[in-house]
């Protein structure tokens, strides 16, 4: 008995290898980085598609990371100040988010070859947590013969925007920032092509939303900030196939 017992882990451990070699192989990963417009922004992501033999539903797993702007943010020129650039009146914080999120899709047409294009539906959610921190702007100090500018950050009840150069470097108060989370969702449709079997190229249009626990305050005046995105979306990606 005792002989027999190598022999019966050594065939236990050949039948559990070979079971994982075959679960392998009904499971295909694909690997994209993705280019987001949007009504409040821009992004740039990466996502891992996971597809499994005989199942049409696909699941992907990644993040993006972008600028979170407000409707209401306007640009403005002094000409008349020496050295002047642009900057965006009343606009008191930058808003960066970052956003994990899971998508699943379905196949509406399939893509058999590089000569074909596919269509699927796709919708899922979200974890958005943005970043804001202070802008800082070049105020206008005309004491002659020394005039020049000074960074101070951008208070729109003192700093009259007649005064105010451009704004300063968008690290300067970076660490001055804070955090909001908050929670979305994001549905679409998705048209794929490729001229390479490796290679799949994606153009996506779809709706997402997002809400944060509190506005994000990144305009003077709070009763115009928002804590509820609701937004249109388009989005390139491209894509590697093993």
């Amino acid at each position: 008995m005792q002989s027999r017992f190598p022999h019966l882990l050594l065939v236990i451990f050949m039948f559990s290898s070979h079971a994982q070699r075959s679960l392998l192989a009904q499971i295909q990963h694909s690997y994209y980085g993705e280019v987001q417009l949007r009504n409040y922004g821009y992004d740039i992501g990466f996502y891992r598609r996971t597809a499994k033999f005989n199942q049409p539903i696909q699941r992907e797993i990644g993040f993006q990371i972008g600028a979170l702007v407000h409707p209401k943010e306007v640009f403005v020129l002094n000409s008349g100040l020496p050295g002047s650039r642009i900057f965006k009146i009343d606009k008191v914080n930058y808003a960066w988010v970052f956003r994990p999120k899971v998508t699943y899709s379905y196949p509406l047409a399939k893509r058999a070859s590089r000569f074909e294009m596919g269509l699927r539906v796709f919708g899922g959610f979200q974890l958005p947590i943005v970043y804001t921190w202070p802008v800082y702007v070049w105020l206008y100090q005309g004491n002659v013969p020394f005039d020049g500018y000074e960074d101070v950050r951008y208070d729109p009840n003192i700093h009259e925007p007649q005064f105010i150069g451009g704004n300063a470097s968008v690290s300067r108060g970076i660490k001055e920032g804070s955090l909001t989370p908050g929670i979305g969702l994001h549905a679409g449709l998705s048209l794929e092509w490729g001229n390479y079997r490796n290679v799949s190229n994606e153009l996506s249009l779809g709706l997402t939303t997002e809400y944060f626990v509190k506005e994000i305050p990144i305009m003077h005046s709070n009763n115009v900030n928002l804590q509820f995105y609701p937004a249109v979306f388009i989005k390139f990606a491209v894509g590697y196939i093993p």
